[in-house]
C-alpha cells in the first residue's frame, strides 16, 4: 500500500514537473535573468524531491521483499512443526490403541 501511494506521489509530481517545464520554457523568453535563477533553482529542488521519493520507493521494495522473505520463512516454520505435531499425535494414536488392545486381552 506505501508502495503504491509513494508509486502515485511519485508519478503526480512527475507530471507535475513536465507541465511546469513546459510552462517555464514559454516564460522564460519574457523573465530576467533573476527570475531565471529562481526557476532553475526551483527546478531543480523539484528533482531533488522526486530523487529522494524514487529512493524512498526503493527502500519501500526492499523492506516490503524482506517482509516477504520473513514471512516465507515463518510459513515454512510453521508448516514444519504442524508436521511435527501431527507425527506425535499419531505415534500417541498408535500408543493409546496397543495400551486399548493390551487391556482387551487382560
Amino acid at each position: 500500500k506505501l508502495l503504491k501511494a509513494s508509486q502515485e506521489k511519485l508519478q503526480e509530481q512527475q507530471t507535475r514537473m513536465a507541465k511546469e517545464r513546459e510552462s517555464l520554457a514559454q516564460q522564460n523568453k519574457h523573465l530576467s535573468q533573476q527570475q531565471l535563477e529562481e526557476q532553475k533553482q526551483k527546478e531543480e529542488e523539484m528533482k531533488q524531491s522526486v530523487s529522494k521519493l524514487m529512493s524512498e520507493m526503493e527502500q519501500q521494495k526492499k523492506a516490503a521483499k524482506e517482509l516477504h522473505i520473513q514471512l516465507e520463512r515463518e510459513k515454512a516454520k510453521s508448516s514444519e512443526e504442524d508436521a511435527a505435531a501431527r507425527r506425535k499425535a499419531e505415534a500417541l494414536r498408535v500408543e493409546v490403541a496397543k495400551m486399548r488392545e493390551a487391556l482387551a486381552k487382560e
